[in-house]
């Protein structure tokens, strides 16, 4: 069975910056954090990278069993072309909803990014009643095309200001 990077004696991943980054266009998702969480992961930062086409461009996942936190992301200035979901933030990923630790998402910002198709949901948030997401703050980004534009569960302190959708300004309210 597999240790937790506490359990293990790792340190948690912090001060991590993707810049200039282009994503694989593999059909997975572009950038990802988790699905292992539970030696937290902070201070992440992504400007001025690129995907063409994936599953999630900004994905974060984890789940009750391993908990953990993701706290202060910074998202700006990126671009993508095609995307299912061009945030995704799941705390059950594996349908994991009954573990002692419910992951802590906090402070996720995304500001400046442009995306020509979303196929699926633009913003996907997936928080737990246990342990909602707190303090997502989204900004200045332009979507030229999307199927949905948001589903958001059990997420608290959501700020969005200047979303468009096909040149016109649109309401995230959680």
């Amino acid at each position: 069975m597999a240790q937790s990077c506490c359990a293990i004696g790792l340190p948690s991943c912090a001060n991590v910056v993707f810049l200039n980054c282009r994503g694989l266009a593999s059909g997975d998702s572009a950038f990802t954090m988790g699905s292992s969480t539970t030696g937290n992961i902070e201070n992440v930062f992504f400007e001025n990278c690129i995907d063409t086409h994936c599953v999630a461009a900004f994905y974060v996942k984890s789940n009750t069993d391993p908990g953990g936190s993701v706290q202060n992301v910074w998202i700006r200035s990126c671009n993508v072309v095609t995307c299912h979901h061009l945030l995704f933030l799941q705390t059950d990923v594996f349908n994991i909803t009954g573990g002692p630790s419910p992951p802590l998402y906090k402070n996720i910002n995304m500001e400046s990014v442009t995306c020509a198709e979303v196929l699926f949901t633009a913003f996907l948030f997936e928080g737990l009643a246990a342990l909602p997401i707190q303090g997502v703050r989204l900004a200045d980004i332009s979507i030229a095309n999307a199927g949905i534009t948001e589903q958001i569960t059990y997420t608290r302190g959501l700020v969005a200001t200047e979303i468009t959708l096909d040149g016109k300004e649109v309401g995230i309210s959680g």
